[in-house]
């Protein structure tokens, strides 16, 4: 077996797979966003974590052809929570209003240093990138 096909292994059975980790990121996403809204409004950076790991898992499921096994259930992998033109969107919405220095805050960063300035773009420029996946998720099969 190729290491290829070894990595594809694990993607498709590990942990149940793939597909599965996505459904429960996901569904930890609706879980949040039900019983604890004001702690995604007051942290919304949280809602960036679990879109990065949704779109990193899904690139990867689709980068290796992985198999859905649960791909007779419908919708499954759920749908990605937050829809555009939702009252949802305005938690994510908060993502954007967090200012440089409660970013250094939340990170640990000394606002005066390069590093802080360089980190910071680098996080607009994600949650840019990100803006455009939550207006479009892909389906994850």
């Amino acid at each position: 077996m190729s290491k290829f096909d070894k990595i594809v292994k694990i993607i498709e059975t590990n942990e149940r797979g793939v597909f599965k980790r996505i459904d429960e990121n996901r569904e930890l996403l609706e879980f949040l966003l039900d019983k604890t809204p004001e702690i995604l409004k007051q942290n919304p950076w949280v809602i960036g974590w679990l879109e990065s790991q949704d779109k990193f898992l899904t690139d990867l499921a689709e980068a290796t052809n992985a198999t859905n096994p649960f791909k007779h259930a419908a919708r499954y992998p759920r749908d990605w929570p937050i829809k555009p033109n939702t009252e949802q969107k305005d938690i994510w919405q908060e993502l954007n209003q967090i200012s440089f220095n409660q970013w250094c805050k939340h990170y640990g960063y000394d606002p005066t240093s390069l590093a802080a300035k360089t980190d910071y773009q680098r996080y607009l420029d994600e949650l840019e990138s990100f803006h455009g996946y939550s207006e479009e998720p892909k389906s994850a099969n």
